[in-house]
């Protein structure tokens, strides 16, 4: 749980998105079954009655918590490196990974 759960009013208008226009991004889950990212459509879907739709991430789920946080990183350029891995309690393992594709790629 890298990212924190939508505010109550931002729940609100991803389920009522849901429940006028189906579900658009799929929830996706590790090959056991374990929840990667979606927490939220879940539970708009479990509240609509709506059969999910997911798909399985094949790779470390590391390397996709790395991905999904660099991708956010790039949508709030203004909070720093450091401050959002401690706001969001990013493991250890993750942060060490996206700081080393970082300094791979040069950013």
């Amino acid at each position: 749980e890298v990212f924190p759960m939508l505010s109550e009013a931002r729940y609100a208008e991803l389920r009522d998105d849901i429940a006028s226009h189906g579900q658009r991004m799929p929830i996706t889950l590790c090959p056991d079954g374990r929840l990667l990212d979606g927490r939220n459509r879940m539970r708009a879907c479990d509240e609509l009655g709506v059969a999910p739709r997911t798909e399985v991430y094949g790779g470390d789920p590391y390397d996709f918590v790395v991905g999904s946080f660099d991708e956010a990183s790039k949508k709030c350029p203004r909070v720093g490196w450091a401050q959002m891995a401690a706001t969001l309690e990013i493991t250890s393992r993750a942060w060490k990974m996206l700081m080393e594709k970082r300094r791979k790629v040069g950013g």
